[in-house]
């Protein structure tokens, strides 16, 4: 290799952005919004690694000047670091609340009431009463 490919190559790891992250137990990072199982032999005295994003847009991790190999996982499949066995993405359940619930009777000064069809209903029987 040529002394200006050697400075090429030199220069590309030192202009990136570093940075720190910590390998959980499973040996997953996550960077970016994005999960990354570490795929190293001796990860067990690993506690955190050097994530380089360089300029071509690649993504390196890397310990202790050795660079690790990686492969990138889905999220759905992470298990929360608190031992709680429920997954990551589940979608959550908007709360309804039954139509005798005090937050549906609440009401503004100068609001239109909601049930406005209702009342007009029971002013109509109230007037074929009348007549």
């Amino acid at each position: 290799m040529t002394q200006f490919g050697r400075v090429m190559k030199e220069l590309k790891k030192i202009l990136c952005v570093r940075t720190k992250r910590t390998l959980r137990n499973d040996a997953v990072i996550r960077h970016n919004n994005r999960f990354y199982q570490v795929e190293a032999l001796l990860r067990r005295r690993i506690k955190a690694v050097m994530v380089e994003d360089r300029l071509d847009g690649s993504m390196h991790i890397r310990n202790n000047g050795q660079y690790l190999k990686y492969s990138e996982i889905a999220p759905g499949f992470i298990r929360r670091s608190d031992g709680d066995r429920k997954l990551i993405d589940r979608p959550r359940k908007i709360y309804i609340p039954p139509k005798d619930h005090p937050w549906r009777r609440f009401k503004l000064k100068g609001s239109l009431p909601s049930n406005s069809y209702q009342q007009k209903q029971h002013a109509l029987k109230k007037e074929e009463e009348l007549n």
